[in-house]
């Protein structure tokens, strides 16, 4: 018997990169019928704490650290900012990097704009994770030489941080109490900040920051492994997220996010790629479909979304059928 080929995250990858294909066929989909579609909402039993990705696309580390949160019932939040950081070594990474700056000279300022969830998951566990009171994935704390401290978007943090590296590299910066500020983590004081900074080069400054912030702080995931099986959208899509809902599993979708944003005319590009966790499922006798209940990761907030959506304090409920539209992918942990 022939062993069924998988197909490889990296090819998918450079096709979506290449082109804009059109997701948007649905002469494949197959409703779920209601006798399928029984109501279960992840949040009764396990509470994860909403976080906001603010101007970074780290949608899929935000996606793979409540995942594995989930999966594996830990009591800590696991770092969203440690996956996405890490996730900016791999070869996936270095590929979106190399297409996005033929496009945009600006790209890479940040690290790991973009990601592919399976990759990133698989790599993270088998390094263990790193609590989110070690990495925090919202805000940096800053400290001004003042001694004022005040929270500070990554994104901002991160355009910060490379400014005053460059001004210590270039030696105008000399000495840690020459430093207009610094950013403090749990292992990183004053002084081990500003080594930091003078011993790193502007590609390896935030992995040494990762490293150092998660020094100790890194646990290993429980002995019971899963495998991370990704599924391009066919026939079988929903059934197979159906059938992981119904072991007591969520799901993680790509999609096409300007779906939640104007529900009856998602957009088809590239930038519109996100990745979040699919955390229940109900069915709706009014449109006569299975919802979908979408853990975003914005906030709790439900302002940019579709005011015909139901948002409830950050979660979407989307219909199969425009799911299942603006869908390219999924993952699930078995």
């Amino acid at each position: 018997m022939n062993k069924k080929k998988s197909t490889h995250p990296l090819l998918i990858i450079s096709v979506l990169l290449c082109s804009e294909i059109s997701f948007a066929d649905t002469s494949k989909f197959i409703t779920t019928p209601e006798q399928n579609c029984s109501n279960v909402d992840f949040r009764e039993y396990f509470d994860l704490k909403m976080r906001n990705q603010h101007e970074l696309s780290w949608c899929f580390a935000h996606a793979a650290a409540d995942y594995l949160q989930y999966a594996y019932q830990l009591t800590e939040q696991v770092s969203a900012a440690d996956i996405a950081i890490q996730y900016s070594e791999t070869n996936a990474s270095k590929l979106i990097s190399f297409f996005k700056k033929i496009f945009n000279h600006e790209y890479g300022k940040l690290p790991a704009q973009t990601g592919f969830i399976k990759i990133a998951l698989d790599k993270i566990t088998s390094q263990g994770y790193c609590p989110e009171s070690a990495l925090p994935s919202e805000e940096w704390l800053k400290i001004e030489n003042n001694g004022v401290e005040k929270k500070v978007e990554i994104s901002k943090a991160i355009l910060e941080i490379q400014s005053l590296h460059q001004e210590v590299i270039l030696n105008r910066i000399k000495k840690t109490t020459d430093l207009p500020f610094i950013y403090a983590f749990k292992n990183i004081d004053a002084s081990i900040f500003f080594e930091t900074l003078k011993s790193s080069s502007p590609k390896n400054l935030f992995q040494s920051i990762r490293k150092l912030a998660c020094l100790n702080e890194r646990k290993p995931f429980s002995n019971k492994p899963y495998k991370s099986n990704f599924q391009i959208k066919g026939k079988s899509f929903f059934s197979k997220i159906n059938k992981s809902i119904n072991e007591k599993m969520p799901v993680t979708i790509d999609f096409f996010s300007d779906v939640l944003r104007h529900s009856d005319s998602p957009k088809r590009s590239i930038s519109e790629l996100h990745t979040v966790l699919v955390y229940g499922r109900k069915f709706d006798p009014s449109s006569n479909q299975c919802h979908y209940l979408i853990k975003d990761s914005y906030g709790e907030q439900c302002t940019k979304y579709d005011p015909k959506l139901n948002c409830e304090s950050g979660y979407v409920w989307l219909s199969e059928r425009k799911l299942y539209k603006a869908a390219t992918s999924s993952l699930i942990l078995e």
